[in-house]
C-alpha cells in the first residue's frame, strides 16, 4: 500500500499544472519526429539523430492519446512514475523493506527524475529499462539474503536482457550498463564468491544483449566517429565536469549539500558489506566516471543520461535513514521528499506557458504554395513551425538561413534547406510574396558581421513589407515581392 502511495504522489507530482509547460527545442524535434512516417524513424532520421528510434516510435504511438501539450506529456510522466515501484523492489533486495518504501518516496519527488518526467524525451524510458537491469542484476549475483528460485531465475535472466536492451534502444550511452556490471561479476568472480555456473550464465545473457542490439550498434558506432564530431558537446574541462555532475542533482544551493551528506553516510553505512557497497558505487559512481574518461576521446558527459545512475541516489539515502526507529524515519522520510518537492516549484508553471510560434502559426494559413516562399532565420526554428504549419511545403517552398552561414551539420539533412545569407533574395526572387519567421532579438546575440541584418536590407530593396506579427521572442514577417524596388 506505502509503494502505491508513493506511486500515486509521484505521479501527480510529475502531472502537475503540466499542460502550462511548454515544448524546448529538443521536446519540438520530438514532436516533429513522432508525426513523420514510420519509415523515416528507421530511414534518414536515423543517420542524421545520434537517439535511437525506440522512444521516438512510442510516441508516435502515443498519438492515438492525443497531440496536446498535455496529452503528449503524459507519456513520460506514465514512464516516470512506474519508475517507482521499480525503485522499491531494488531497495528491498538490497537494503530490505524498509529500505525499499523509503527509496519510493524520495524518487517520487527526486529533482532530475521529476523533471525529465516532464519532457518528451528519452530519459524517463531510459531510467525504466536501466532500473529493471539493474534490479534483475541484483537477483543474479549472491548480494542479499533472498534465495532465487529456479522460476525466478527465469524471469530475472529476461528482465535483465530486456532491461539492458530497451535502455540502450533508448539512449546509446546505456551500453555502459552492462560493462558496469561485467565489472562486479568479475570482481566476484576474482574474489571466489560466483561459480562457473554463473559465469556461463552471465556471459549468454551479455551475448543475448549484444545480438539484440546489434542492429542499432553499428549505426551507433557511425555515430560516435561522424555525428559527434560536430556535436554541441564541449571537452571535459574540469568547470563542465563539474557543472555536469552537480546538474544531475538540481537541488537549491543550501539543499545539494543536505542530500549530498546524507547519500554519502548511506555510503560510509555499507562500508561492512563490500560487496552491496561495490554494487551501488559501480552504477552511482561508475557510469559518470566513464563518461568523463571517454570524453576526453569523444565528448558525450552531460547531466541527463546520468539520469539511470541518479537513481542509486534514493537508495542511499534510504540506507542512511533506515537505522531510525519507525516514527523518526516516516517524519525524515517525509520531510526529505516534501524539500524535494518544494525546490521543484518554480518548473511548475502557474499559467500556461506561450510559445511564440503557436499564436504566429494561424497567421500562415494565408500562405499558398504556387506564389509563397517561407524563409526561417535561424535554421534551428524550422521544427517550431513543421508540425503545425502543415500547409508550407518544407520540401519546395521553404528555406532557411545561419548566423554566420554556419550549418547545423546534426540536423542538416531535415531542416529546410539552407542559403548563404547574401543569396537571400536570389532565392525569393521569382515568388510573389515571402514569409520571414525569425527571432526579435537573438537570445544569443552575434557579431554584426555574423547578423541577418544585410540580407534582411537587400530584401527590403526589392519587396515592401506588407504585414508583421509578434509573439513572445519570435516575429512573422510578410514581404510581397510584385512591388516597385525602394532606393
Amino acid at each position: 500500500m506505502l509503494v502505491g502511495i508513493a506511486t500515486t504522489l509521484g505521479f501527480e507530482l510529475r502531472y502537475f499544472r503540466l499542460e502550462n509547460q511548454a515544448f524546448w527545442w529538443d521536446e519540438l524535434v520530438t514532436r516533429e519526429y513522432a508525426h513523420e512516417k514510420w519509415a523515416r524513424l528507421f530511414g534518414d532520421l536515423a543517420t542524421v539523430d545520434v537517439h535511437p528510434p525506440l522512444y521516438y516510435m512510442l510516441q508516435k504511438a502515443w498519438l492515438v492519446v492525443g497531440e496536446s501539450r498535455l496529452a503528449m506529456l503524459s507519456l513520460p510522466a506514465i514512464l516516470g512514475a512506474a519508475c517507482i515501484p521499480l525503485i522499491y523492489l531494488l531497495g528491498r533486495r538490497l537494503g530490505g523493506n524498509r529500505v525499499g518504501i523509503v527509496a519510493a518516496f524520495m524518487l517520487s519527488s527526486a529533482p532530475l527524475h521529476v523533471i525529465l518526467s516532464r519532457e518528451i524525451r528519452q530519459y524517463t524510458l531510459l531510467s525504466l529499462f536501466a532500473l529493471l537491469a539493474i534490479l534483475s542484476f541484483a537477483y543474479l549475483i549472491p548480494i542479499g539474503a533472498t534465495v532465487v528460485g529456479r522460476a525466478v531465475s527465469r524471469r530475472v535472466w529476461l528482465g535483465y536482457v530486456v532491461g539492458s536492451a530497451g535502455a540502450f534502444y533508448a539512449h546509446n550511452t546505456a551500453l555502459v550498463l552492462p560493462a558496469l556490471a561485467s565489472v562486479v561479476v568479475m570482481v566476484l568472480w576474482l574474489q571466489g564468491r560466483v561459480d562457473r555456473n554463473l559465469i556461463r550464465t552471465w556471459l549468454v545473457l551479455n551475448a543475448a544483449v549484444l545480438a539484440l542490439v546489434l542492429p542499432w550498434l553499428w549505426l551507433s558506432s557511425y555515430h560516435l566517429t561522424h555525428t559527434l564530431n560536430n556535436f554541441w558537446l564541449p571537452y571535459p574541462s574540469l568547470s563542465w565536469v563539474k557543472s555536469q555532475f552537480l546538474g544531475a542533482y538540481p537541488y537549491p544551493r543550501l539543499l545539494k549539500p543536505v542530500f549530498m551528506l546524507i547519500a554519502l553516510f548511506g555510503v560510509w553505512s555499507l562500508r561492512q558489506n563490500r560487496l552491496l557497497l561495490l554494487f551501488v558505487l559501480a552504477f552511482w559512481i561508475g557510469e559518470p566516471l566513464t563518461f568523463w574518461l571517454v570524453s576526453y576521446v569523444r565528448p558525450v558527459l552531460y547531466c541527463r543520461p546520468l539520469v539511470w545512475s541518479t537513481l542509486l541516489f534514493p537508495i542511499l539515502a534510504a540506507i542512511a535513514l533506515e537505522r531510525l526507529r519507525t516514527g523518526p524515519l516516516i517524519a525524515a522520510t517525509a520531510a526529505l521528499a516534501t524539500l524535494q518537492a518544494v525546490a521543484l516549484l518554480s518548473d511548475f508553471p502557474a499559467n500556461r506557458e506561450q510559445m511564440g510560434f503557436e499564436a504566429l502559426v494561424p497567421h500562415l494559413s494565408d500562405f499558398t504554395p504556387d506564389t509563397d516562399i517561407l524563409v526561417i532565420g535561424p535554421q534551428q526554428f524550422d521544427p517550431e513551425l513543421r508540425v503545425d504549419a502543415k500547409q508550407v511545403d518544407f520540401r519546395r517552398n521553404a528555406i532557411s538561413i545561419a548566423y554566420a552561414d554556419l550549418p547545423e551539420k546534426v540536423f542538416e539533412p531535415l531542416f529546410a534547406p539552407r542559403v548563404p545569407r547574401a543569396q537571400l533574395y536570389d532565392h525569393v526572387r521569382g515568388y510573389r510574396r515571402v514569409w520571414l519567421y525569425t527571432e526579435i532579438e537573438p537570445r544569443f546575440p552575434v557579431p554584426p558581421r555574423d547578423n541577418f541584418d544585410q540580407a534582411l536590407r537587400e530584401l527590403e530593396l526589392h519587396a515592401s513589407s506588407e504585414q508583421r506579427w509578434a509573439s513572445g521572442d519570435r516575429v512573422l514577417m510578410l514581404f510581397d515581392i510584385d512591388t516597385t524596388p525602394h532606393g
